[in-house]
């Protein structure tokens, strides 16, 4: 089950000297945040990208005039983005790429004008998508309106929706109630919480609820340095020493840590360390996806081990500029395939599809296209898989099924064996980030300090790597294109399986709703079958 939330009040303007724009930014980067992304994986954008996000959706407020000005009447509850949250039940078990794709799909479906940026946090226990988008659309410059009962009637819907698709829990499967039920249990319960509040005298949040809720935010970039943190370097420090896991085991003991080892439902075997400075035991998969039990084996296992041989060699986009001026063609109404062409011909002797009168509308012609362009995938599809029989269809669908799960394996394997690979990636990058502000510091800046200190730290670790960067860097360009060449494989897959399962229902349909011919329609339609069909045959179903 997934539950939307709005986080209310929406994104107000700063005050002070903090900034029109500091909420906005807070919000931004928190969603964004390495630590909960598991090192920038888990996150996307729509119509903008995630590193200018902010200062794309300024632009637009800019372009359209819908910016902020301090001081004037209303500036405090000028409304400058909106932050969704979907959060899914622990029990089902969701994973990250999941995640992502349910919020990547709600926000084309729901928010396609406005910029957006999305992420999947892994720090908690129940998986939860972020969503940030614009105020203002970036096409007409109209601002979002968010209407009375719009969560019940359109957006929870939405996202039952793309749960479904992916074979997860509607909202009434774990609830039984309706959206409209949820909405005012929802609202009384918001309610009752206020009157609470009032009764026991707690506004505590109150002075938050003005800056968005920051409060969490704030907390968080106050710890320039958590316990979190330090396990994480630790980790990683050890594994970069470790040839194998009883190696690292007994490092991290060397290092007055004690381990031990428990059994969880959700993520199987998992181990717990503490050192002197901490009162209890902490998972190490609360750390990220990256410091699992069996990441952590399989980070050492590949540290220490040369780059993989690149396998066939994938093909890649190429763009060709054309330097001569281009233009539309008329649409062909053909078709090659003969099965086809005499299924035009018999709708027509029928009068299914008229060939006189008014012209069709742009919009009909269309979709009739449309519909034939399916019919003709699906008739090839019957041809290629041989299918004569109804169990030759299911033999079919069966086998697509089988394809499909074992793409999705190969591909949750490949994410796998390269999340450790891009781990290393992300140091470099980093690195060269920093280099600007150590060169700097250098030369006598010592504002840059705190980032020159980190490069010297990070120049050290990379040191320490057995890869290069160009190495690197050509690996996992070729692993991309192999797992985007994966993903198109699965989408042709489920393409041919969502026709097949199409054609199925079809079939079922047409043998429930019409009777089999008898000999006198048959010997009829023999007599009429070049000119006309009798009015008594057209349209003859069970029951007439």
């Amino acid at each position: 089950m997934a539950v939307l939330h709005f986080i209310d009040p929406p994104i107000h303007p700063g005050s002070g000297s903090r900034g029109t724009y500091s909420h906005l930014k807070s919000a931004i980067n928190y969603i964004l945040k390495p630590e909960k992304t598991l090192g920038g994986l888990y996150t996307g954008s729509c119509n903008c990208r995630c590193e200018t996000a902010l200062k794309e959706m300024i632009d637009t407020k800019k372009q359209y005039g819908k910016e902020p000005v301090p001081g004037t009447r209303g500036y405090e509850n000028n409304r400058l983005a909106y932050h969704l949250i979907i959060s899914w039940s622990p029990k089902e078990h969701v994973s990250p790429e999941l995640a992502m794709e349910i919020a990547g799909r709600f926000c084309e479906k729901e928010l396609s004008d406005y910029e957006v940026v999305y992420s999947a946090h892994t720090d908690t226990e129940h998986m939860h998508a972020h969503i940030i988008f614009n105020s203002v659309n970036f096409r007409t410059g109209c601002k979002y309106r968010y209407n009375k009962n719009d969560w019940e009637r359109k957006l929870q819907p939405l996202v039952d929706q793309l749960c479904k698709e992916q074979g997860l829990h509607e909202l009434k499967d774990d609830t039984g109630k309706t959206f409209s039920e949820y909405a005012m249990e929802r609202k009384r319960t918001r309610r009752n919480k206020k009157l609470s509040d009032k009764v026991t005298g707690s506004n505590n949040f109150s002075k938050d609820k003005k800056t968005h809720g920051n409060r969490k935010y704030r907390k968080e970039a106050s710890e320039e340095y958590s316990m979190s943190d330090y396990l994480r370097d630790e980790i990683d420090r050890l594994i970069m020493s470790s040839s194998n896991f009883e190696e690292f085991e007994q490092l991290m003991r060397d290092d007055g840590y004690e381990i031990k080892y428990g059994n969880s439902e959700r993520y199987g075997m998992y181990m717990a360390v503490r050192n002197s400075e901490m009162q209890r035991f902490r998972r190490t998969q609360t750390l990220g996806g990256d410091y699992t039990l069996s990441m952590i084996k399989k980070r050492i296992e590949l540290f220490h081990s040369e780059l993989p041989q690149y396998g066939e060699e994938i093909p890649t986009e190429r763009w060709i500029l054309v330097s001569k001026k281009l233009y539309y063609c008329s649409v062909s109404y053909d078709t090659k395939n003969p099965y086809l062409r005499r299924q035009y011909a018999r709708l027509y002797r029928l009068g299914i599809f008229p060939n006189y009168g008014k012209r069709p509308l742009y919009s009909e012609t269309k979709e009739r296209i449309k519909q034939l362009r399916k019919t003709e995938y699906q008739i090839d599809l019957i041809m290629k898989n041989d299918c004569t029989t109804v169990e030759d269809l299911e033999d079919a669908i069966n086998e697509s099924l089988d394809s499909i799960k074992n793409l999705k394996d190969q591909e949750k394997e490949h994410r796998t064996e390269v999340r450790s690979y891009q781990k290393e990636w992300s140091k470099y990058e980093k690195l060269e980030e920093l280099e600007g502000a150590f060169l700097l510091f250098q030369e006598g800046n010592e504002s840059f300090k705190k980032e020159a200190l980190e490069y010297q730290k990070l120049k050290d670790v990379v040191k320490q790597f057995p890869h290069t960067k160009d190495e690197l860097r050509k690996f996992l360009d070729h692993e991309t294109a192999y797992e985007k060449n994966l993903k198109g494989n699965l989408y042709e897959k489920r393409k041919q399986l969502e026709a097949m399962q199409e054609l199925k229902e079809d079939y079922q349909r047409v043998m429930k709703e019409y009777a089999p011919a008898d000999d006198e329609m048959l010997n009829q339609m023999r007599e009429h079958g070049a000119e006309t069909v009798p009015e008594n045959i057209k349209g003859r179903k069970k029951g007439r």
